[in-house]
């Protein structure tokens, strides 16, 4: 009985942890816009990890910042050149950001195949 209860409770954690639910991880009670959820991001988490255009050398990317919440839920805002929109993505795995991180300038590795790999995925459920 304490082992079935002790599994439930593992998955329980691992599926919030890793679900889109941001509000658990931020503070915050309900949905958000994406310009709240944005806001909220830079003043209640820890930036991580950032890099501009230049470091980027991106055709479409001009910025990408890593932010991360107590609990290691990983956020990233993501720039488009073309775009005067901040996108966000919302529980990034810590692989994954690594993945990013490490990849990204080294050869054989386009900026953009990396971005639609290791963040892409995560875009968070706001409007």
């Amino acid at each position: 009985m304490k082992k079935s209860n002790l599994t439930l409770i593992l998955i329980f954690v691992c599926t919030y942890c890793f679900s889109q639910n941001y509000s658990g991880a931020l503070g915050t009670s309900g949905y958000l816009t994406c310009d709240e959820l944005e806001e909220t991001i830079v003043k209640k988490t820890k930036f991580k990890k950032g890099w501009d255009d230049y470091e980027l050398k991106s055709s479409f990317l001009e910025k990408v910042k890593f932010y991360e919440s107590k609990f290691f839920y990983t956020f990233a805002l993501v720039k488009f050149k073309d775009n005067e929109s901040t996108y966000v993505f919302c529980g990034i795995s810590d692989v994954h950001s690594a993945m990013f991180e490490v990849f990204l300038g080294k050869d054989g590795h386009s900026t953009g195949k990396l971005f639609h790999e290791y963040i892409s995925p995560y875009k968070c459920d706001c409007k």
